[in-house]
């Protein structure tokens, strides 16, 4: 959780980062953005799920597996809200629903992350549904 508001918090700074991730989500270089960030975080992560296992938190067999797995479901489904600050809401929502589902953790297990992150999740929204606006004015050929 501290990642993804850690990368949440450097997207609302260096806001030419949140244009580029929504005018252009499929480019080369968001793209290589997106697998550097999976390429560190999934072992980091696969460790502490290990760990969770090892303390009875989590049931899966194959935690490094399970890192990548989830941490590329949510940047998939993440990505087709942007702009949308209920959608990534509701995502964010369902994300921590499929982690524990997954993870075999008891209900509730990440759900009080839900009321931590909310807001944060609102800002990088609305800064990203600013640009989705302008972007559909420029891709228009502006005000009429």
């Amino acid at each position: 959780m501290l990642y993804s508001k850690e990368r949440g918090e450097v997207k609302l700074q260096q806001t030419y980062l949140v244009e580029l991730v929504v005018r252009e989500p499929n480019s080369p270089l968001v793209q290589q953005l997106r697998e550097k960030g999976i390429e560190v975080l999934a072992p980091i992560l696969g460790e502490i799920i290990a760990e969770g296992v090892e303390e009875g938190f989590f049931d899966t067999e194959y935690p490094e597996e399970a890192a990548e797995f989830l941490i590329r479901g949510a940047e998939g489904k993440i990505r087709n809200d942007l702009g949308d600050a209920d959608a990534m809401i509701r995502t964010y929502t369902m994300t921590l629903d499929m982690w524990e589902r997954v993870l075999g953790a008891k209900k509730g297990t990440f759900m009080s992350l839900m009321a931590e992150h909310e807001e944060d999740i609102r800002k990088f929204a609305v800064a990203a549904e600013r640009i989705d606006n302008r972007s559909d004015i420029t891709q228009d050929g502006g005000d009429d």
